[in-house]
């Protein structure tokens, strides 16, 4: 089978690698493409990683903007120029950005005998942290440009649950297909937790989708009955704000910068008794990157955000969920026995055997 995999943000890199991965291991031809522009740094790659094919995308610098709008608008022309030079037998988008879908599904109209799958990641624009702006006329017009052409799929794949439900798909009409972290399959949790005081940490991007207040909340809870020590990995923008509000909530703060070795990650995880899952109450998402590598190292989570995460801790009980009332027993919580859960959660649902078995599920559906 010749198959095509198309991706326009290299926060979808994990994604595309598994799916790439799957289809390899079957035999098939793979094109797996990607842009030339890095979404998290805001700049242009220099070189091609093996084994994908990059096409050129406009470079912007603010997230929310016309800049940005153009620039997926473009790759997105640029991408079904390029599947239109050849024939395909599949053709597996990752989505957003919706201009993706737009024209991936005017190709498979056009283009019957090949199959598509879209494979929806994020929701644009209901995850935008602006509530009184994003259901506007010129939103409603970046929305549609998704639920018009969801139509033309021979399947549709959300990357959770709550994506499925808030675009009305009922399990007949979609695939809940969770990431996975296949480099963390078989890693060896450790616990090295210290003698005295609660440990947290906060991984990923420090932007405007998270919630700092809530990470300052949490803080003050924790240090009404210990010395509380934040450790925090990852760098963004608001990376100053959150560093001295966490100070100034009461705990140490250990800023550890981007860390992507993984025995320097698990070192630092496990001296931790959390790991925040934690962002602003408008932000749409079911199961966040952040949390899948907590889940992999065995980290209790505390989390606030609605949706897959906060159901599932209420179903295995891995972790805390947090809200403007929440009362925490920190020192009668069994933060092993919740890290033992966090980790057998994370072999049943998020390895990659686990993704790959529900892919073919898919294409068994096709």
């Amino acid at each position: 089978m010749k198959v095509a995999i198309v991706n326009c943000f290299d926060t979808f890199m994990d994604r595309e690698a598994s799916l790439r991965r799957f289809f390899l291991d079957r035999g098939d031809e793979v094109t797996a493409i990607i842009s030339d522009f890095l979404h998290v740094e805001k700049k242009t790659r220099t070189e091609c990683p093996a084994g994908y094919t990059m096409l050129h995308a406009k470079p912007y610098q603010k997230n929310l903007s016309v800049a940005r709008m153009a620039s997926h608008v473009a790759f997105a022309k640029t991408a079904a120029a390029f599947l239109e030079q050849q024939t395909w037998d599949l053709i597996w988008v990752i989505a957003p950005p919706n201009a993706l879908i737009a024209q991936c599904g005017t190709y498979r109209k056009c283009h019957p005998n090949t199959k598509l799958v879209i494979d929806i990641n994020d929701l644009w624009p209901e995850s935008l942290p602006i509530e009184k702006i994003k259901w506007l006329p010129p939103f409603a017009v970046w929305r549609n440009l998704r639920d018009h052409h969801l139509s033309q799929a021979d399947a549709i794949v959300t990357e959770c649950g709550l994506f499925q439900r808030r675009l009305h798909l009922s399990d007949e009409e979609a695939t809940t297909i969770y990431l996975c972290k296949p480099e963390n399959d078989s890693v060896q949790v450790m616990r090295e937790l210290p003698a005295e005081g609660i440990s947290l940490c906060y991984l990923g991007s420090i932007n405007h989708i998270i919630d700092i207040q809530t990470i300052s909340d949490i803080v003050r809870s924790a240090a009404k009955v210990s010395h509380v020590t934040l450790h925090v990995v990852g760098d963004g923008e608001n990376r100053e704000l959150l560093l001295t509000s966490a100070k100034e909530a009461g705990a140490s703060v250990v800023y550890h910068g981007v860390v992507y070795n993984e025995e320097e990650k698990r070192h630092i995880f496990s001296q931790c008794h959390f790991g925040l899952n934690v962002m602003r109450s408008s932000v749409c998402v079911g199961l966040t990157m952040k949390s899948m590598d907590y889940f992999a190292y065995g980290l209790p989570l505390i989390n606030n955000i609605a949706g897959d995460t906060w159901d599932l801790i209420d179903r295995y009980g891995f972790g805390i969920n947090w809200s403007s009332d929440t009362e925490v027993d920190w020192n009668g919580f069994d933060v092993l026995e919740a890290g033992k859960k966090a980790r057998d959660f994370f072999e049943c649902e998020l390895t990659y055997g686990q993704f790959a078995r529900r892919v073919e599920s898919v294409l068994n559906q096709l």
